[in-house]
């Protein structure tokens, strides 16, 4: 799924070569399953600390990529920390979501409230 979702990526935003971006995303991923088998634990903080990483990684190898190509390696930038950071934030965010279980918390207030 990474590997689509990179590619899908670069046709559409980098514009300057296709492949990186699946390189990058499938890197991600296998970080990100990687370190989820490891940690059990399903907090926002967790959630948040994975979407860091995979943030992380998915930039990293993205410039790696990019080296054999002969295109300039601008990994460290204000934008990457940024970018980290807000996926962190967006990552704990959906993490906090999923806690509430909005879902099951829905179905029975209406099986209540039709008995």
């Amino acid at each position: 799924m990474g590997v689509g979702i990179g590619i899908c990526w670069d046709l559409f935003f980098e514009q300057q070569v296709i492949g990186p971006g699946g390189i990058a995303w499938s890197a991600a991923a296998l970080a990100v399953q990687g370190t989820a088998l490891v940690l059990v634990d399903r907090s926002p903080r967790a959630w948040a600390g994975l979407g860091a990483l995979a943030a992380f990684v998915a930039l990293a190898v993205r410039q790696l990529a990019y080296l054999p190509l002969g295109l300039p390696l601008t990994f460290w930038s204000p934008a990457t920390l940024r970018i980290c950071v807000l996926t962190a934030i967006w990552c704990g965010l959906v993490g906090w979501s999923l806690q509430l279980d909005l879902g099951a918390r829905w179905q029975d207030y209406r099986a209540r409230r039709l008995r």
